[in-house]
């Protein structure tokens, strides 16, 4: 996962979307992917989300193939945690333990 306070509404990759099984809260479009580019994406509602210690609950997000973001920063991305899991809350993360707490 990434950390992105400015993406919003947070993303999904199409491929945990995949397995989780998840269902389309709308229809699919295009939207602004990383630098210029369009990509397509297709809205989900994440029912129940926790990371650490933070839970959220119907947090709206994006699915879209984040590969591209996963090639650029060399490593597998699920995801990007942005303002709508963010909002209302302070997020506090504790590096040297690698926990996120609320």
């Amino acid at each position: 996962m990434l950390l992105d306070t400015d993406t919003d509404p947070s993303a999904i990759d199409e491929r945990l979307v995949r397995r989780l099984k998840l269902r389309p809260a709308g229809k699919s479009g295009r939207g602004q992917g990383v630098g210029n580019g369009s990509i397509q994406v297709t809205p989900y509602v994440l029912s129940d989300v926790e990371i650490g210690l933070v839970q959220a609950h119907n947090v709206a997000a994006l699915g879209s193939d984040l590969a591209p973001l996963a090639h650029t920063f060399g490593h597998k991305i699920d995801g990007v945690v942005g303002r709508s899991f963010l909002n209302s809350r302070i997020v506090q993360i504790v590096f040297p333990t690698g926990s996120c707490i609320s």
